[in-house]
């Protein structure tokens, strides 16, 4: 929401406006699920990834949800810049 919000109302291009979404929500999600796999010495982290990927990875794991939430975030900044057009043009 807040990615679709900041480019619904800042000008940029739709390719920067991806962009920008992408790698804020990726280095936010990545870093906060992390620290929070840390604080319980990843044993959530252990057990979730051998149910996901059959794989023993709490790093995968870490990644994976920084890209999922990277990408939803991509692709609203996205329809955020595409909205800002419009809107561009209705304004006196």
């Amino acid at each position: 929401m807040a990615a679709f919000l900041v480019s619904a109302f800042v000008p940029q291009r739709s390719f920067v406006s991806f962009i920008t979404g992408f790698i804020a929500i990726f280095l936010l999600w990545g870093i906060m699920s992390w620290m929070i796999s840390a604080d319980n010495h990843d044993i959530l982290a252990h057990r979730v990834s051998l149910l996901i990927f059959k794989n023993d990875n709490p790093l995968l794991l870490i990644l994976t949800t920084a890209l999922t939430g990277a990408l939803v975030a991509g692709f609203a900044a996205l329809a955020g810049s595409f909205l800002h057009r419009p809107l561009k043009s209705v304004r006196p």
